[in-house]
């Protein structure tokens, strides 16, 4: 079986849930379903991809003109090449006009009709343009969740036939390590010393990361040597938001406290983790919350808010606040930092959450997937 999957997320989105969707797939399925053949379409030339060397995986260089939609390329290559099936991982964007194989679609969110206020313009017009004629021409589509399927019958009342459920990929790297050593690696690779919460994310500003600054700040009055670590990409349209940020938390009095790392390498990221006293996601929105799942992996408490997303990816194991109360948050993060048996209960309790996560297990559902519709 010849399968074609959409790289994108691996030339411009590192740090973000996509590259790690992407990137976690195509390596899993080298293992998995080692008879396939994987194409991987690529928009830059590189002379290193992070994947896995694989006589059976190659990358492809187009040209594609994805900002008009234009996937004639594609097409051609998909028909010449005898492609099997196209699998789509950015919300099926690049599913071609014209139906030429097997289509497959991974949905993440729906932010554009769930939540506009959240999204640009130019994101919003592109969406309601492409989407709906893109999971139309799709013929499977795995959702990240059971949210994101319930929104998918909900807005466009997709068949429930045609989604299947599938989380992404917690990569084995995410797992409980010597705290001392973790934090060493931090301060050998980041100059980044002591004891600190952690954020992963977009910066957006359906992240309510100003809740996060306002809580931490009275923290800071009981524990002063703490720091909160910013991860995620801040350059290009997240440029404006994020010095919009830098601004709130120097008036803030805390710009040396709040420390914004940009992109930080894949492989790096398990010991910011096991490093952190916990991880805070107080997002209004999230298709499947995967920073929140990987905290999990490693042991470490996460304060989130509680909403459908959440309450499905981590079950029992969130430590659940309302981002508008502000003094709750605070109370909940000095306890965190205070009790180790209240942050024991937590990982007692996701021990049983992790199992929804075995990665062999995923892949095979999608490897399933794959044949059935072949």
């Amino acid at each position: 079986m010849k399968i074609c999957l959409d790289g994108i997320a691996i030339n411009y989105l590192m740090n973000t849930g996509l590259y790690t969707y992407t990137y976690e797939l195509i390596n899993h399925l080298l293992t998995v379903y080692p008879q396939g053949k994987y194409e991987v379409l690529m928009d830059k030339n590189e002379e290193e991809y992070p994947f896995k060397k694989d006589k059976n995986m190659k990358c492809i260089h187009m040209d594609i003109n994805r900002k008009k939609n234009d996937y004639a390329m594609l097409i051609d290559y998909i028909r010449k090449n005898h492609i099997h099936i196209y699998h789509s991982v950015n919300n099926g964007f690049s599913i071609p006009k014209e139906k030429v194989c097997k289509y497959i679609s991974t949905i993440h969110d729906l932010l554009p009709v769930s939540k506009a206020e959240y999204v640009d313009l130019k994101y919003f017009n592109k969406f309601i343009n492409v989407f709906p004629d893109a999971i139309e021409r799709t013929d499977k589509i795995i959702a990240v969740s059971h949210f994101i399927k319930d929104e998918l019958m909900h807005h466009y009342k997709v068949s429930e036939n045609k989604i299947k459920v599938i989380y992404p990929i917690c990569s084995n790297q995410f797992k409980p390590l010597d705290v001392e050593k973790s934090k060493e690696k931090v301060k050998k690779n980041y100059k980044i010393e002591g004891d600190y919460l952690l954020y992963v994310g977009s910066i957006h500003i359906r992240k309510n990361i100003p809740t996060i600054f306002r809580a931490f700040k009275e923290v800071l009055k009981s524990y002063k040597n703490l720091k909160l670590l910013m991860i995620g990409d801040c350059e290009g349209k997240r440029e404006g938001y994020y010095l919009k940020l830098k601004e709130y938390a120097k008036s803030l009095n805390m710009d040396e406290k709040v420390l914004f790392l940009g992109k930080v390498r894949y492989e790096h990221m398990p010991y910011f983790y096991n490093g952190a006293k916990c991880v805070i996601n107080i997002s209004s929105y999230e298709g499947f919350p995967l920073s929140a799942v990987e905290a999990m992996a490693c042991n470490i408490p996460i304060v989130c808010t509680k909403n459908s997303s959440f309450e499905e990816a981590l079950g029992k194991v969130g430590i659940w606040v309302d981002p508008k109360d502000i003094h709750f948050m605070k109370d909940i993060l000095l306890e965190v930092l205070s009790s180790k048996s209240f942050s024991m209960n937590y990982i007692e309790e996701g021990k049983v959450q992790k199992a929804k996560y075995e990665s062999q297990d995923i892949v095979k559902n999608i490897v399933r997937l794959y044949e059935d519709i072949v």
